[in-house]
């Protein structure tokens, strides 16, 4: 055997080994990426369900969840919006706040209304120069999105969409895992939205429908120490027992159905509508000043003049308003502000006026 063939047969022998040893290599990686993968979504699902089982209210709740995913997948944007029969509301998003409608609206898109009505996610992609079609995708510059319906048993309850400003960025995201994603995320949102039917239940007044003093001094207090101002409005309804009691309870309940309508007209989505007590209502409007909102104030005060009103037995029964308005700021106790509110209201003599302190 010449030495040329026996360097031949080395290299082939070297070649060979080198060859087994790549496919072998090859392999671990893949095993490595698929295990990676689920560890992936079992850190997301183990996750749902110590959310589910922690002490806090659902709204956060959804938005913890939310964080979890961003950590997780590292998308640029990350959404769960939920559907309540007949509108869809975002419950946590990354997103820019101005963008909020449009993303509410993704699952009416012609790119995703088939797949939320079948339960089928839906994975689009494009190129580097290129951004994807639908709404405010362009103004966000958005090149991938992952949209997934979510549903519990055969109940459509929302979306949660992935997206990112790089072309193929969820590419290595297998069905099984987002099949297993899905799923939890369905019973994690039937849980949560079913404790938020019950803490609803316990902090609104049923007469009115406005929040009652026990969401004043929860989630109230948060929401207000998220803006620098806000304007609390007091609004005192000082005649209100004397109708009760000259005419009947069914007048009075009338004339303030009328009342909350008109208050409901004049405040925002933003505004948190309280009935403190029997005859005082309490409207906190984030991010404003008493003197930013004293106009639209003065227009309810005029409405509630004007049409809440009835006459029994030819006899009128109206209210007479008695409003305050006092800027609290992020700093301020919530409790001493409202007793000093309440405080000043009570020593009041005029009605059909408003007073700014």
């Amino acid at each position: 055997m010449t030495p040329l063939l026996i360097l031949v047969i080395i290299l082939i022998i070297v070649i060979g080994t080198l060859l087994i040893m790549l496919v072998i290599k090859n392999r671990q990686i893949g095993y490595y990426t698929i295990v990676s993968k689920n560890l992936s979504a079992m850190r997301v699902i183990q996750s749902m369900f110590e959310i589910m089982g922690a002490n806090i209210q659902a709204e956060n709740k959804i938005n913890e969840l939310n964080k979890i995913i961003l950590d997780t997948y590292e998308p640029k944007y990350s959404s769960i919006v939920t559907f309540d029969g007949t509108h869809h509301e975002v419950k946590a998003t990354n997103a820019d706040k101005s963008y909020i409608e449009t993303i509410e609206k993704l699952a009416e898109e012609n790119d995703f209304r088939s797949n939320a009505i079948k339960n089928v996610s839906k994975y689009l992609t494009t190129s580097s120069d290129k951004t994807l079609r639908y709404k405010s995708a362009i103004d966000r510059n958005i090149k991938s999105c992952m949209f997934s319906p979510i549903y519990h048993g055969s109940v459509y309850l929302g979306f949660w969409i992935l997206e990112d400003e790089i072309e193929n960025a969820f590419d290595n995201m297998s069905k099984s895992e987002l099949s297993k994603l899905k799923n939890n995320m369905g019973v994690f949102l039937e849980n949560t939205l079913y404790q938020n039917i019950i803490e609803t239940a316990q902090n609104t007044d049923k007469q009115t429908g406005f929040y009652n003093n026990l969401f004043l001094y929860s989630k109230a207090r948060q929401k207000l120490l998220e803006n620098e101002n806000n304007s609390m409005v007091l609004l005192c309804f000082n005649n209100l027992a004397e109708i009760n009691n000259e005419f009947d309870r069914n007048v009075g309940n009338s004339l303030l159905a009328k009342a909350v309508n008109i208050i409901r007209e004049f405040t925002g989505g933003d505004t948190m509508c309280i009935r403190y007590s029997g005859a005082r209502m309490l409207l906190l409007m984030p991010n404003s000043t008493a003197e930013t909102v004293h106009s639209t104030i003065e227009r309810m005060l005029s409405r509630i003049k004007s049409e809440v009103t009835e006459h029994v037995n030819n006899k009128y029964a109206g209210l007479n308003t008695q409003i305050l308005i006092h800027t609290f700021k992020k700093q301020n106790n919530i409790e001493r502000e409202v007793e000093r509110m309440v405080s000043y209201i009570d020593a009041m003599k005029e009605t059909d006026t408003i007073k700014i302190i």
